[in-house]
């Protein structure tokens, strides 16, 4: 989400930098103060958007990444994940697609799913992910 603030202000509004904020979980956003104070009764005029209270995200976070090495992240699981799925890799460099094609326990022992809490486990991952990058999943896709 930052990197998507910090390219907006560099470059101008893209449609993507949108989609990227809008993944994360959050209320329903407005204008606020950007074209002046809004007259009283206006939506927003007391600094808030009334209405539309729930939170919106399309997507969810399913791991941290601790370490990469040999073709393999080491995560903790926060979300169950399954071989099969199609998650997205955070990154400093960018987004990324990570299909889910196998996964192992922290003995190495092959796994179909990680599904304890803070679980530590490893998947399969060619592309080299740094310490402290995220796996999330899209809404509504497996």
């Amino acid at each position: 989400m930052t990197e998507a603030y910090r390219r907006a202000i560099d470059g101008g509004f893209e449609e993507a930098l949108y989609d990227e904020v809008c993944a994360v979980s959050h209320r329903s956003y407005f204008e606020g103060f950007a074209a002046g104070v809004p007259a009283r009764g206006d939506r927003g005029w007391q600094g808030q958007l009334h209405g539309e209270s729930t939170y919106q995200y399309t997507t969810e976070f399913m791991a941290h990444v601790r370490d990469w090495r040999d073709g393999r992240a080491l995560c903790s699981m926060r979300n169950r994940i399954h071989t099969g799925d199609l998650l997205e890799a955070l990154t400093p460099q960018g987004v990324y697609p990570l299909p889910v094609t196998a996964m192992w326990d922290e003995n190495g022992s092959p796994i179909e799913d990680a599904k304890t809490p803070d679980m530590p486990f490893y998947i399969a991952c060619e592309r080299p992910l740094p310490p402290d990058s995220m796996l999330r999943r899209r809404v509504g896709t497996e």
